[in-house]
């Protein structure tokens, strides 16, 4: 739902454009004027096209998670206070009505992508197997954009050993050979060791991981180039709740914020470091055959 957030500011910036730049493209079908627009009408519209360029240009361009979430409900609140004021405020009944609608739909479409977004945290409920018997997993996504680059970022992340310097409740981790890791964390008070494979490292781009034992979960971190010096590191984690954290109502909810703080500390961990990594394996490991 990201991406669509992205596709309507892209949309909203564009018109907020047209109507600094033409702003009888917003006075024209509200029939502000019997006449010639006047100038003050004209600069209104001109500064409402501003308004709408510049949170078009947030949405489209903000950082996945919170930055993006307040940029599409500033525009929904927007939209509902061009509502009222169109509804006080024109004459003719048919414009009014056509502009309230117009404002209320483009609102309400802002509003199911912020809905769908939901601070930019996915999870979906899964069914799969394990050992014969079916787990629920729930999918975590969650981004953040770290001020170094690309190859910084990617490096730091096959440095498994390094995780538990960021990550909460994760005590050791040890690279047992080129692909296979044991793990020894601590959630909500439990402690549990799994061992883990690394299925597939393409420098620069994605590191992934699934457990082979233990609590069910599997793992995927992209990079992508935001700039020459800043890269966007998203995680999603395929997890069971219930194999993680026992005897609490909220387990999800639980594992979701870690996650996210995972991802901050990760981001201030690296730059406190002004970028440099503390180690790297450029090697490759190739996504197993399907089958």
């Amino acid at each position: 739902m990201i991406r669509i957030s992205r596709i309507l500011g892209m949309l909203t910036a564009a018109y907020g454009a047209a109507v600094v730049v033409r702003p009888s493209v917003l006075t024209g079908p509200l029939h502000l004027s019997d006449g010639p627009v006047s100038r003050p009408v004209r600069l209104l519209a001109m500064a409402m096209g501003a308004r709408d360029l510049a949170i078009g240009t947030a949405m489209a361009a903000a950082p996945a998670g919170r930055p993006t979430t307040v940029a599409v409900a500033t525009r929904v609140a927007v939209d509902v206070s061009d509502a009222v004021v169109f509804g006080t405020g024109l004459r003719e009944r048919d414009t009014k009505l056509k502009a309230v609608a117009a404002a209320l739909a483009w609102g309400a479409l802002c509003g199911a992508s912020l809905l769908g977004n939901r601070n930019s945290r996915q999870a979906r409920q899964v069914t799969r197997t394990t050992e014969g018997k079916p787990v629920s997993t729930s999918t975590i996504t969650e981004s953040v954009d770290v001020k170094v680059t690309v190859p910084a970022a990617y490096n730091q992340w096959t440095q498994f050993e390094s995780f538990p310097r960021f990550m909460d409740g994760v005590e050791e981790i040890r690279q047992l050979d080129a692909t296979h890791t044991h793990w020894k964390i601590s959630v909500a008070g439990m402690t549990k060791e799994f061992d883990a494979t690394i299925t597939e490292q393409n420098p620069d781009e994605r590191v992934a991981w699934r457990s082979d034992s233990g609590p069910t979960h599997a793992g995927v971190i992209t990079f992508h180039r935001i700039d020459d010096e800043t890269t966007r590191v998203t995680a999603q984690m395929d997890i069971d709740p219930d194999g993680f954290v026992e005897n609490v109502a909220d387990k999800l909810g639980i594992l979701d914020r870690k996650v996210k703080g995972d991802m901050e500390r990760f981001k201030t961990f690296i730059e406190n470091r002004d970028g440099r990594e503390t180690g790297a394996w450029r090697g490759h490991v190739d996504r197993p055959a399907q089958h």
